[in-house]
């Protein structure tokens, strides 16, 4: 019996990790990456290109918001009224 309720939670995680590591690994923004709201679409680029899409009026996301996450493709607030080179959230 003991063996019959060990092998059912071994093969109950074997099945649930990788579905665990898709929901927490989707909204994670590598490391020299960020995210720009592109014609009001969530984009991650390069570091070294943001600067390009911030001179024609895109702007930054979060990357570390749990509040706020965005995943490629989203829509998102294509508006930074400030000028900060943040997307305006709120």
């Amino acid at each position: 019996m003991k063996r019959i309720l060990a092998i059912s939670l071994a093969l109950t995680f074997l099945v649930a990790l990788p579905a665990a590591h898709m929901v927490f690994a989707k909204g994670h923004v590598p490391d020299n990456k960020a995210q720009v709201c592109h014609k009001g679409k969530t984009l991650v680029v390069g570091t070294a290109a943001v600067e390009g899409h911030m001179r024609h009026g895109d702007c930054m996301l979060p990357a570390n918001d749990p509040d706020n996450v965005f995943f490629k493709g989203d829509p998102c607030p294509n508006t930074d009224e400030d000028g900060d080179g943040r997307c305006d959230l709120d």
